[in-house]
């Protein structure tokens, strides 16, 4: 593989740096939705529709407060001189992209204790909407 990338580089048939460029539109429109086609299809629907309150009181509240709390928290630190200034707008985004938690391995280890459906379900479906929720705070 590396031969054939010197390869195009040298006789100039592509820009390799512009041709491995990771765009969000790639991840948007190509490897996002198989990830969550995945996680709808083997989800316990009954289990998850009959905690949905929960699960979107967990995740629209719990990711708006941390997503404040951490991005009012940078802010309030730069205009301390504390870390770098930013403005607030760069602190809230950054706070809206750091606050959506993913747990993977909380829910590996719930599987693997086998505890209760209902306290999976919680964790796991927040983990899925916490993501969304995060998208929207930051646009």
């Amino acid at each position: 593989m590396g031969a054939v990338i010197k390869i195009i580089e040298f006789k100039k048939l592509a820009n390799w740096k512009e041709e491995e460029m990771f765009r969000p539109n790639m991840f948007f429109l190509l490897l996002l939705p198989p990830i969550i086609f995945e996680s709808g299809y083997s989800l316990h629907k009954g289990n998850f529709f009959q905690n949905i309150g929960s699960i979107t009181l967990f995740a629209v509240f719990g990711t708006a407060i941390s997503a404040f709390v951490v991005g009012g928290g940078i802010y309030f630190l730069g205009q301390a001189d504390v870390i770098s200034k930013l403005n607030m707008t760069d602190s809230f985004a950054f706070g809206s992209l750091i606050s959506a938690v993913d747990p993977v391995a909380t829910i590996a280890i719930f599987n693997a204790l086998h505890v209760d459906p209902v306290l999976n379900m919680l964790v796991f479906g927040e983990s899925i909407l916490n993501d969304a929720v995060s998208i929207v705070l930051t646009k």
